[in-house]
């Protein structure tokens, strides 16, 4: 009787062992793709300063159908600030900020911070149909240069 417990636990502790892997094994895919993702906003950051609002909705629409974040496509967001912390996404028209006192974007050689967060769901299945599920929230910050020169703004701004 007792080899037959042990046999018992050692066979829910591999159980146990190899969900855990698994689990594990398909969050370096889905963080890493959060990775890409962020460099490929930033690459379209640098070209105007800020992310155009079609670019973002086109990222996070990608994002959300991609079947690796099928299971909680809701918790994903793609935050840009720029070098003051505003949010530096914006319209796709940019003439349309050159009389305007608020804008998304700064002048060349300032700080754009790209953020994407996202939740990872870990799912341990139960011998009755039932799982146990718990959430890991990740995030990965990327900080790029604007190199785009908008003459509408001041190069030096400490210059009167």
């Amino acid at each position: 009787m007792k080899s037959f417990a042990k046999a018992i636990i050692t066979v829910i502790m591999s159980v146990t062992a190899l969900f855990i892997t698994m689990n594990f094994l398909f969050f370096f895919p889905w963080y890493l793709t959060i990775v890409y993702e962020a460099f490929q906003i930033s690459q379209e950051v640098a070209q105007d300063n800020y992310l155009k609002y079609s670019i973002y909705e086109e990222r996070l629409e990608d994002l959300k159908n991609k079947p690796i974040f099928n299971k909680r496509p809701d918790s994903i967001e793609i935050i840009v600030e720029n070098a003051n912390g505003d949010s530096a996404i914006g319209e796709d028209d940019e003439t349309i900020y050159f009389n305007s006192i608020s804008k998304p974007y700064l002048q060349r050689g300032e700080i754009i911070t790209i953020t994407i967060k996202a939740e990872y769901l870990v799912q341990f299945p139960l011998l009755d149909n039932t799982k146990i599920e718990t959430v890991i929230p990740a995030e990965f910050t990327l900080k790029t240069t604007g190199t785009k020169y908008y003459k509408d703004l001041d190069y030096y701004e400490d210059i009167p």
